[in-house]
């Protein structure tokens, strides 16, 4: 079964990179979404499943163990940040640099609020306006670039590679008898292996965008949910739901299922840290000043959404809606009329199928509070609720997809070391 795992992991690597779109719009839509899915069950079946002794094998050094570790993260760091570099000869600062304007929108940010400027009023570009729809953890991070005058691409790249070390930190301490050399070296560096098979593959993404900043944010809080230090994964959902609110309804489920496990204090630190970074990262500085800037910055791509359909639609969804990595492939065979009503639909179905899973997902833990240990619940659930969104987005760029992927090592290491049982200490061995 974790022979499975591993597998079903490089499968849904493959399926963001090599082989997107290999099986059609329609058909490759369906696999990602479950060979996503399938890591999530598969992990906890491993996870529910009692600790029985592994084979024994020939004993390995640690030492030795630790320094192939080391070795695979000092040569993946350098691989990949050097491949950055390479590729980093586009000015995204510039209109003309891409199509995409995601740094252009954050520089503006930065700088205004640098100036003590109000970031979130319009901001002109070539050709037309835009209301920013970046929350502050999206682009506030920028202003340490800005201010020491290096690339922004830097924030993203740095950020990801040290949410990687601490996992690597959190994993490469753990040994099994059993378990081949081979795989005490790959798990620990996962993340690395995710964001340098991205950066060979799709490095347009890595030219114009800086999705690497929020993969480390859901790289932290997947790591650390079976942590014991509850501040660390408070911090980590802030990150995430500062920044973007993908998990803004897993959120609740989050703290449910710490209500329902008796862990209340936890729940509370979880939901009074959010309460603090909201109030001091974006209201204090923003909404205070103008309430309506969530809102307009939602209404704004809400129009942007369907700019960008009627701009794909015409050259046969070439860009995002028939690549292989969401079904939006599927609404537009599927649901009649014109792009505006076919958006509608999809928002509103997207919206019901998270709604669903959240649902689901909250009475299946109750149902079997007795016998899943929280930590593994909430890994299983992120895991499954971000398969369903981003599977739904309304707009599957391909970048977007580094996320759902790279969480999918914390459930990869956990799957093969499962930390949360009693018997992990019996079988956790110095060898």
């Amino acid at each position: 079964m974790k022979y499975l795992l591993f597998a079903l992991c490089i499968s849904e690597l493959l399926l963001t990179t090599y082989l997107q779109n290999f099986a059609g719009p329609f058909i490759s839509t369906v696999l990602l979404l479950g060979c996503s899915a399938g890591v999530a069950f598969c992990y906890l079946r491993i996870a529910l499943q009692p600790a029985i002794a592994l084979a024994a094998t020939p004993k390995i050094n640690p030492k030795l163990v630790f320094a192939l570790q080391v070795a695979a993260v000092l040569l993946l760091s350098f691989i990949t940040i050097n491949t950055l570099r390479t590729i980093w000869w586009v000015d995204a600062t510039k209109h003309n640099a891409g199509t995409s304007d995601i740094i252009q929108n954050i520089t503006v940010m930065v700088k205004r609020f640098l100036a003590r400027e109000q970031p979130y009023t319009t901001i002109h570009l070539e050709g037309y306006d835009l209301s920013p729809t970046y929350l502050p953890l999206q682009w506030l991070p920028y202003a340490i670039t800005e201010w020491m005058h290096k690339d922004y691409r830097w924030v993203p790249a740095v950020s990801l590679w040290l949410a990687s070390l601490y996992f690597f930190a959190r994993n490469s301490k753990l040994r099994y008898t059993g378990l081949p050399l081979a795989f005490k070296v790959l798990l620990p560096v996962w993340p690395l292996i995710v964001w340098y098979t991205s950066v060979t593959h799709s490095y347009p993404m890595f030219q114009l965008t800086v999705e690497g900043l929020i993969a480390a944010y859901y790289l932290v809080v997947a790591t650390s949910i079976s942590e014991k230090r509850i501040w660390i994964l408070a911090a980590g959902i802030a990150l995430c739901l500062l920044s973007r609110f993908s998990i803004i309804l897993w959120f609740p489920l989050c703290l449910a299922a710490f209500f329902i496990a008796g862990e209340k204090k936890k729940a509370l630190v979880i939901g009074g840290t959010f309460l603090v970074c909201f109030i001091l990262f974006y209201w204090l500085p923003f909404l205070r000043h103008d309430p309506m800037v969530f809102i307009k910055g939602y209404q704004y791509y809400s129009h942007a959404t369907l700019d960008e359909w009627q701009r794909d639609i015409p050259i046969q969804g070439k860009y995002f809606l028939d690549n292989g990595l969401g079904f939006t492939s599927w609404a537009l065979k599927l649901v009649p009329g014109n792009p505006e009503h076919i958006l509608s639909v999809y928002q509103g179905f997207h919206l019901l199928a998270c709604s669903l899973t959240i649902f689901a997902l909250l009475l299946f833990y109750w149902l079997k509070r007795s016998t899943i240990p929280l930590s593994v619940f909430l890994l299983f659930s992120f895991k499954i609720y971000l398969a369903v969104f981003y599977s739904f987005i309304q707009l599957p760029y391909n970048y977007l997809f580094l996320v759902p992927v790279i969480i999918s090592s914390a459930l990869l290491a956990n799957g093969f070391y499962p930390a949360h049982t009693s018997l992990q200490k019996k079988l956790i061995l110095s060898e």
